[in-house]
């Protein structure tokens, strides 16, 4: 039983405090300036924010400037992954069909 107690003490004293954790994004441009490439974009100049309680107990919102990682706009989007996955798709749907008909599987009866 103490054991027990003591994995779980070891446990609850290490678990990180995420209150001041920066995000992925911050972190991609953490010593990098401006417009330097950061994954899948650029580093721009933004608004960052963390709601905390305030004195009355209601939360409030900070806000402050910081550089994080943006996805630029010449990459590479969504729209051109999706058409490959089509195309691919109608490649394996067509080849599927030719081997069915050259194996008679889908000849039509006459």
């Amino acid at each position: 039983m103490a054991r027990v107690l003591v994995i779980l003490a070891v446990l609850s004293w290490s678990v990180p405090v995420l209150a001041d954790v920066p995000s992925p994004e911050q972190e991609a441009c953490m010593g990098k300036e401006v417009g330097d490439s950061c994954g899948g974009g650029e580093c721009a100049m933004t608004k960052c924010s963390r709601a905390r309680p305030g004195p009355d107990g209601k939360l409030e919102t900070m806000e402050w400037d910081c550089v994080q990682c943006v996805p630029s706009t010449a990459s590479s989007t969504g729209k051109g992954r999706i058409a490959i996955g089509v195309v691919a798709a109608l490649v394996l749907l067509g080849g599927g069909v030719w081997f069915a008909y050259r194996k008679g599987i889908a000849r039509p009866t006459a």
